[in-house]
């Protein structure tokens, strides 16, 4: 009986050992929930991941590892050439003459006001060339005429321009006719002013350099042009007259 026990034994001893060598169990897999939660560092959960290079803490007293490197812009000294426009120098402004609601447009010389343009009498005026600089659409301009013994008042209402940058403004005569308007054509050199009222059609050439200018009465226009004989005469056909049957 005795021997019987000592050969179980053996047996099962011997059987342990073989399950060992097929099954080998590492001390981790074998260790309990209790020894594994023994291991884990004071203050870390189980569930905590593993320290990596990016989240370790540098232990007290020890020097800091090297943070992430940021790449920041590096300042651009002043009149390198480059887009900062604080180092932009600002454009002038240009320099534009007032504008005014309301202007008178020229004078009449008192001193000597009358002369004549190829033949035509004519009345001296003289007009400051900002002004003409000045002009816009809804400026009002009064207009001194001597044959009319007043000044005629037109507010501009339009403007556009022509070829070789030439500028016409136009608009009605107040308290005035409905059809009575004034024409304002600005060139480069030269300024042609056209007043239309009931009372007569006058007109004013301007240099816009000096000022000077005339103003003529279209009337007067009219009166000095002659017309000429430019006809041929006929010599006449004696035609014969049929004779009596």
């Amino acid at each position: 009986m005795r021997h019987t026990k000592l050969m179980i034994m053996t047996l099962l001893a011997t059987a342990g050992g073989l399950a060992w060598l097929i099954y080998p169990q590492t001390q981790s897999e074998v260790a309990s929930p209790e020894a594994q939660a023994q291991t884990q560092p004071k203050g870390q959960s189980a569930s905590t991941p593993p320290p990596t290079p990016g989240n370790m803490k540098p232990a007290p007293g020890s020097a800091p590892g090297p943070g992430p490197v940021v790449a920041t812009p590096s300042p651009v000294p002043a009149g390198s050439g480059g887009n900062s426009s604080a180092n932009m120098p600002l454009p002038e402004p240009i320099q534009r003459a007032p504008r005014q609601p309301r202007a008178e447009l020229w004078q009449v010389d008192t001193k000597d006001p009358s002369t004549e343009v190829n033949g035509i009498p004519a009345t001296r005026i003289s007009i400051a060339p900002q002004l003409l600089d000045a002009m816009h659409v809804g400026q009002e301009v009064t207009l001194p005429i001597p044959a009319l013994n007043r000044s005629v008042t037109a507010k501009i209402t339009s403007t556009h321009n022509q070829l070789d940058n030439v500028e016409v403004f136009k608009g009605p005569v107040t308290d005035g006719h409905p059809k009575d308007n004034v024409i304002i054509t600005r060139g480069q050199t030269s300024t042609y002013v056209v007043v239309a009222t009931r009372e007569g059609t006058y007109s004013a050439t301007i240099d816009n350099r000096t000022g000077n200018a005339t103003l003529t009465d279209e009337g007067d226009i009219t009166e000095g042009i002659h017309p000429g004989d430019d006809s041929i005469s006929v010599p006449g056909i004696e035609m014969p007259t049929p004779e009596s049957s």
